[in-house]
């Protein structure tokens, strides 16, 4: 495994049918790395892997995505593994691959709000201050198909697109359980 050190951009290419990039990292305790594979074609799969080569998490855990983006805490400080492949094994794939403590948002709930009044929304994600909520301020009003950013910790050049969350310009009507039968 080719050693590096993050933040980085890698520049790699699937050289043959089935090739597996691997790059080797410190990490110290308590970090939180993200990864995000950019200028790839579909199908590419990003792993962190333990010292003894075992999967801590794939980008496939956190949705499929054109770009493969995948997070991690690693607990205790050691060396581990990037690992970059293709799904199909496929070849003559170029690839950019960017490694660092960027802010990221994997989820969010509700995926939308009213404008208005300042909202309070769930979040899950890596490098947001330990965040499992945030508070939202919409614009007073919103017009179709309007979205906004979350309020994220800044981070200069930051490859990993900005969660949107949707407005809406009509009163919002939030889920209640039970809610699966014709009765309830």
């Amino acid at each position: 495994a080719q050693p590096i050190q993050w933040p980085a951009v890698i520049i790699g290419a699937m050289n043959r049918e089935g090739d597996r990039d691997r790059f080797k990292i410190h990490v110290p305790a308590g970090k939180e790395l993200v990864c995000i594979l950019k200028d790839a074609a579909p199908n590419f799969l990003v792993s962190f892997l333990a010292a003894d080569g075992k999967p801590l998490t794939t980008s496939d855990a956190f949705g499929v995505e054109t770009e493969a983006r995948l997070g991690h805490r690693f607990e205790q400080e050691g060396d581990y593994f990037i690992e970059v492949s293709h799904k199909d094994l496929k070849r003559d794939l170029g690839y950019r691959l960017f490694v660092g403590e960027f802010p990221w948002v994997y989820e969010v709930s509700p995926l939308g709000i009213p404008a208005g009044a300042p909202r309070t929304v769930s979040v899950k994600g890596f490098n947001i201050g330990g965040a499992a909520a945030l508070e939202v301020h919409p614009p007073a009003t919103a017009v179709p198909w309007q979205t906004m950013d979350l309020p994220l910790p800044a981070y200069e050049n930051n490859p990993m697109p900005s969660v949107k969350l949707a407005l809406a310009q009509y009163p919002a009507v939030a889920e209640a359980e039970p809610n699966d039968t014709p009765a309830t």
